[in-house]
């Protein structure tokens, strides 16, 4: 489960810019 969730995050943080991994 813990993939999915970093998964998800790695997909919002692209669009939106605001990822810092």
């Amino acid at each position: 489960m813990s993939n999915n969730s970093i998964s998800l995050t790695w997909l919002i943080s692209i669009p939106t810019g605001q990822g810092t991994y």
